[in-house]
């Protein structure tokens, strides 16, 4: 007799596995997070009471120690006061073959250096050449100490033509806290005025004028 197949049998469903539960970090167990916590509060405790001591070590507490520099503030830069005055210069003397006529024409403050703008005109009827400042004295009224003498240069002289002007700087250092009333005298080598036919051994023209001085 033949035997009658049977259906093959369903495979039985397998049970879940049971999951792997992670292991904690090592800090973060009990046995050890209660004394990482308290040494951590006692390292904290400890850097603020020795405080001053770490100062010490590392001399912040040292009083030689140099102070931080502080930014140096700039100063108001002073700018020069020119004042106008166009006073003519009085004429003490000249040889007989110049005529030579002179005005300070503006004085410029900057700090304690004060510098006059000179104007002179040759009145004459020949060329004066060769003219030049022979001597500066700058006086203050009122004062006694001997007069200022110029700290720019002299030496340069130059050529008056008949009727046309011509300007000239000088500049004075003057003391701090000067009175502002000041008298120049000044004398002008006027030798090249000179015609062939005059022999007067004086070579030069005396002025003087006084001016006040504005801050």
């Amino acid at each position: 007799m033949s035997q009658t197949p049977q259906p093959p049998q369903s495979a039985q469903p397998q049970p879940p596995r049971p999951r792997k539960r992670r292991r904690k970090p090592w800090y973060r167990k009990p046995k050890i997070m209660g004394p990482l916590a308290v040494a951590t509060l006692i390292g904290v405790l400890g850097i603020i009471f020795n405080f001053p001591r770490i100062q010490h070590l590392i001399g912040l507490d040292n009083p030689n120690t140099a102070p931080t520099p502080t930014p140096a503030i700039p100063t108001a830069t002073a700018f020069p006061k020119t004042s106008p005055l166009d006073i003519p210069l009085q004429l003490i003397s000249q040889p007989n073959y110049a005529n030579v006529g002179g005005t300070l024409v503006s004085v410029t403050l900057s700090g304690q250096i004060i510098e006059l703008r000179l104007s002179f005109v040759n009145n004459g009827k020949a060329a004066c050449i060769g003219v030049k400042f022979h001597t500066l004295d700058l006086h203050l009224i009122k004062s006694s100490e001997p007069p200022l003498k110029p700290t720019s240069s002299i030496d340069q002289s130059w050529t008056l033509s008949p009727g046309v002007p011509e300007s000239q700087s000088v500049q004075f250092q003057i003391p701090p806290g000067a009175e502002s009333q000041y008298n120049l005298t000044l004398l002008l080598d006027v030798g090249g005025c000179a015609t062939p036919h005059d022999s007067s051994p004086n070579r030069y023209a005396n002025y003087k004028v006084e001016f006040p001085v504005t801050e």
